[in-house]
């Protein structure tokens, strides 16, 4: 018997107390509102000591403004106080022109920053004290009428915007600037005399000046020109490398105020000894810098043009040069270097437009073995691991020049350029460490004991000829591309030359040599080669329809004496005889291509039935040519979904076929089937079980499947065993407490003769 419910007690010691235990009461601060204000005015103070705050001595706020020459005042105050005059007087502008001042405050004075216009001959700003910053610009209308500034200041070239600068202090009293303007006059310098292209300096021998030295050309108009106030001027004129001597070379120029250009006119000859190096190119873009560079002129920036400027000159003393040619926008110009000599005549060098051609190679130490190519009659030779020529669209042939110890792959060769870089790779491979196959040639065809020969060119070979009574000559050779040549033997026709290629096994050319015919006549090897045709088709060559082969091969062989011939070569394919003809004139070796157009057979259509499916099923069909020519809608197999339907239907040229049909949950069906012209063919595919035989549906089953399946039955069938005792040993057990109640029963007699058990 459980007692009452015990009712939760709040006292200490109670164990459910849902209070927590005893312990020091700690309690939550509570502010007076004197607390708070205490707090409010700290935090005050200590923000106002945090942040500074500009009161201005108006009440209103006054920003910071940038300066005028861009830099912020250190400290910032409002502009108060009494103002005083500043006053700017200019001489020398003509009556009534405008001219302007820029006035900015700077320092602990803010807040002017403004620009004033006149055409009178002063200008004035009032101010309170303090510093200021000033600026005049420079005025002018045109490079004819030239440009005034201030006195001790020129301006550097048309079109400038600078202006003149200074400051003035301010202190309780009005000041006054005075500006005196100059006027600036173009001088412009002039040439005749110089080469085409020669660059020429002018420099102005004069102090207090910002530009002082003119580069230019031989334009009409002689490049730039110096702007100069009245005065006058010492001036110098030379050439790169004084190789011309101006008429003038430092003499004064006056400037008197005269309206209009000063022209100077500088005639120039050509020093005694100095001849012009001219280089021409053709072929680059309008739009197209190009460049040539000359050694041994140390320190020379080198000529320059562009492509609407054909020709650069260069002056220089006899003597061998070397030149190299770039241009931009990966246009190359051919030769892109070379030599010059000059020897009391002008020199001239043509370059065109072209692309550049690599050379690299391996093998070879770089830095210290030198190797060397000649490409299209060009040479050329480093140390260095690659080199390079120019050359345009076209096929050029190369020769890599030997080197002792090794020898190189490819040793030769052509270049085909078609509108971008080529590059090329030569091996060098050192002679100690080559490995050497044989080369085999066998003959056919000879007399035993004739003599005959080889000639093989190619890596470490040059016209190496061997010769030998017997049936074959033997070459040891490296890997590489090697061209052999038969020799002539009296009385027989001679094979034709050709290349073979070694790379890491021996190799083996059969030559054929052609017995006299009858009376002596000599007959040559026809070789006809077929193609069109499919593979082992048997077809056959008449020759004048005298002479005549047959190969089930791609090519046949047929030996005719000198003369002219028509061919008919035939083949049939597919029921159907396809034929082919020429004409060919016999002067030796032959080579016949013949080309067979061979018509697709009449297709027959092979339909698969499904059966044994349900209705919607997927399923398909592989279906794939047992023969050589036959296809399956034009291909060698084919696979088709049925995409639901029963039927699958494939277009097949006539032929033997197998197939392979796929079901759900891996069934499979496979077999073969004959296709026959004009005959569609059926083809009954049963998914279910087939006549006589199992059920096809899953297919035949894997080990492992067959051994889960007997694990399966013998498990079954232990539970079955198992049931069936405990249901024999249950009846039992009821039987037994049946005979023990009946013999505890009460029996009577009711005079039928068979006892009863008495109802309680």
């Amino acid at each position: 018997m459980s007692g009452p419910p015990v009712p939760e007690t709040d006292g200490p010691d109670s164990t459910n107390s849902r209070r927590p235990p005893a312990g020091p009461t700690r309690r939550r601060a509570k502010a007076s509102w004197g607390e708070l204000a205490l707090v409010a005015l700290c935090g005050t103070v200590l923000l106002a000591g945090l942040v500074p705050t500009v009161f201005p001595a108006s009440g209103a706020a006054v920003a910071a403004p940038m300066g005028v020459f861009g830099s912020e005042p250190t400290d910032v105050h409002a502009m108060t106080g009494p103002t005083y005059q500043v006053l700017f007087s200019e001489t020398g502008l003509p009556s009534g022109t405008t001219w302007s001042v820029t006035l900015a405050s700077v320092g602990n004075v803010t807040g002017v920053n403004t620009t004033t216009s006149s055409d009178a001959s002063t200008i004035s700003f009032d101010v309170p004290s303090g510093s200021y910053l000033f600026a005049v610009p420079v005025i002018g209308s045109s490079a004819s009428q030239g440009y005034y500034g201030i006195s001790g200041w020129v301006d550097e070239a048309p079109g400038a915007t600078a202006s003149y600068t200074g400051s003035v202090d301010v202190s309780g009293s009005p000041v006054t600037q005075d500006l005196v303007f100059s006027r600036d006059y173009p001088v412009q310098f002039e040439e005749s005399g110089l080469a085409p292209g020669t660059p020429w300096t002018v420099a102005l021998n004069s102090s207090g000046l910002s530009n002082t030295t003119l580069s230019t050309d031989t334009s009409p108009s002689g490049g730039s020109a110096f702007f100069l106030p009245n005065g006058s001027y010492d001036f110098s004129v030379w050439t790169p490398y004084n190789s011309y001597q101006a008429s003038s070379a430092s003499v004064p120029v006056d400037i008197t105020g005269s309206s209009g250009t000063v022209l100077e006119t500088e005639s120039f000859s050509l020093l005694l000894g100095y001849y012009a190096a001219t280089f021409h190119e053709s072929g680059l873009p309008a739009d197209s810098m190009w460049y040539v560079g000359i050694s041994p002129l140390t320190g020379s920036p080198g000529l320059n043009g562009s492509g609407s400027e054909a020709y650069l000159s260069q002056t220089l003393v006899n003597g061998s040069y070397t030149f190299r040619a770039s241009a931009t926008d990966g246009n190359e110009l051919n030769p892109n270097n070379g030599t010059l000599t000059i020897h009391g005549a002008d020199v001239s060098v043509e370059l065109t437009t072209g692309y550049p051609v690599l050379f690299s190679q391996t093998g070879l130490q770089n830095g210290t073995t030198y190797w060397s190519v000649e490409f299209d009659g060009q040479d050329q030779g480093t140390t260095n691991s690659s080199m390079s020529f120019v050359a345009p669209d076209g096929s050029f042939p190369y020769y890599v020049d030997s080197v002792l110890g090794y020898f190189a792959t490819p040793a030769s060769g052509w270049v085909n350029v078609n509108g971008s870089e080529v590059s090329v790779l030569i091996e060098f491979t050192a002679w100690s460490s080559i490995t050497n196959y044989t080369l085999s040639f066998r003959e056919s065809g000879l007399s035993p004991g004739t003599r005959w020969d080889v000639t093989v060119e190619g890596g470490l070979y040059t016209n190496n000829a061997n010769s030998s009574t017997g049936s074959s000559i033997t070459f040891a050779v490296p890997n590489g591309t090697y061209t052999y040549a038969p020799g002539k033997v009296s009385g027989y026709s001679t094979p034709p030359s050709g290349d073979v290629r070694i790379d890491g096994s021996n190799g083996t050319v059969t030559l054929n040599y052609s017995t006299p015919g009858p009376g002596g006549a000599t007959y040559y090897p026809v070789t006809f080669t077929a193609s069109g045709l499919p593979a082992s088709t048997n077809w056959s060559v008449d020759l004048n329809a005298t002479l005549s082969g047959s190969s089930t091969n791609a090519s046949l062989t047929i030996d005719a004496q000198d003369g002219s011939y028509a061919w008919l070569a035939h083949a049939a394919v597919n029921g159907t005889t396809v034929n082919t003809s020429g004409s060919l004139t016999v002067t030796g070796w032959e080579n016949v291509s013949v080309s067979f157009s061979v018509p697709s057979p009449p297709l027959v259509s092979v339909t698969f039935q499904a059966a044994g499916l349900a209705s919607s099923t997927d399923w398909s069909v592989t279906l794939t040519a047992l023969g050589n020519g036959l296809v399956v809608e034009s291909l060698a197999t084919l696979t088709r979904e049925a995409g639901g339907a029963s039927a699958i239907v494939f277009e097949v040229s006539p032929g033997g076929y197998s197939y392979s049909a796929s079901g759900p949950s891996g069934a499979r069906v496979d077999g073969t089937v004959d296709a026959h012209a004009g005959t569609s063919a059926q083809v009954s595919v049963h998914f279910g079980s087939s006549p006589g035989g199992p059920s096809t549906l899953l297919g035949p089953l894997p080990g492992w499947a067959a051994a889960i399946g007997v694990v399966v039955v013998l498990i079954a069938t232990a539970g079955l065993v198992l049931t069936m005792r405990r249901v024999q040993s249950t009846e039992r057990a009821r039987g037994h407490r049946l005979v023990e109640r009946l013999g505890e029963a009460e029996w009577t007699d009711d005079g039928s003769g068979t006892p009863r058990l008495r109802s309680p």
